[in-house]
């Protein structure tokens, strides 16, 4: 036993609100994400590897926020990713609206305002939080972390395609 005594778990009541919604969200948007490659008439293990892929970042801002629910790390990262999915939302909007395919216009549609949604409460629960780092440096690495992951992700996607 340490001289600081056990630590104890922050009860339910304990734990920010804002963190628990978010949690929600952060689920929802993930599976609104690759949804898609698991309804695909051509589902193959290469496209569940993907999905994988994809999915993982949320799973880890779902582990801070349940880990470490008042701070500014997983909200910080929820926001990150936020944005970057409403950006790429919103580019195949704009592509699919040249195409006329209203039912893929739908889901870029709906991914871009729940990943808006996300990146505004987002915003909210890391000005709530705190941190020991400086929140410039959270928000930047909450960021770039997501797209350094994503990048390798498109690129070793890419890779792939293109060598099959």
């Amino acid at each position: 036993m340490s001289a600081a005594g056990p630590k104890l778990q922050p009860s339910r009541e304990d734990k920010p609100k804002g963190a628990q919604s978010l949690l929600l969200v952060v689920l929802l948007c993930g599976v609104l994400v690759v949804s898609p490659l698991f309804l695909s008439a051509r589902s193959t293990t290469g496209l569940a590897i993907l999905a994988i892929a994809l999915f993982l970042p949320y799973l880890v801002v779902c582990w801070r926020l349940v880990r470490t629910p008042g701070t500014k790390d997983g909200p910080g990262l929820a926001a990150g990713i936020a944005v970057i999915f409403a950006v790429v939302a919103a580019v195949g909007c704009a592509l699919t609206i040249e195409e006329g395919s209203y039912l893929k216009l739908g889901y870029f549609a709906m991914v871009g305002l729940l990943h808006a949604l996300l990146a505004v409460l987002g915003f909210v629960a890391f000005q709530k939080g705190t941190s020991k780092k400086p929140a410039w440096r959270v928000a930047v690495r909450s960021l770039i972390d997501p797209l350094v992951y994503y990048g390798i992700v498109f690129f070793l996607a890419f890779g792939a395609l293109a060598h099959h």
